[in-house]
C-alpha cells in the first residue's frame, strides 16, 4: 500500500478530505514520493506529520515536550 492509497483509505473523500493533497503534503514534509509504499516510512515520522495536519498544537506540543 502506498502513502496515497493509505491517505485515500483512512481519510477518505467521502469524509470530506482531500486524499490526493493530504498524501502530496506528506510526502513533501517527509522529502518521499506520494506512491512510497508505507512500510518504507518510519512510522514515528508519519505519525508527526498525522499530527502536524490534524491538531497542529498537538504537533506543537509533541515539539516542546521533546518528545521528537
Amino acid at each position: 500500500m502506498s502513502l496515497v492509497q493509505y491517505i485515500s483509505k483512512y481519510s477518505p473523500a467521502s469524509d470530506n478530505n482531500n486524499p490526493v493533497a493530504y498524501a502530496n503534503g506528506i510526502a513533501k514534509n517527509l522529502g518521499i514520493s506520494p506512491d512510497t509504499k508505507i512500510g518504507n516510512i518510519p512510522p514515528q515520522a508519519l505519525a508527526l506529520e498525522h499530527a502536524k495536519h490534524e491538531d497542529g498544537n498537538m504537533y506543537r506540543l509533541l515539539k516542546d515536550s521533546g518528545i521528537v
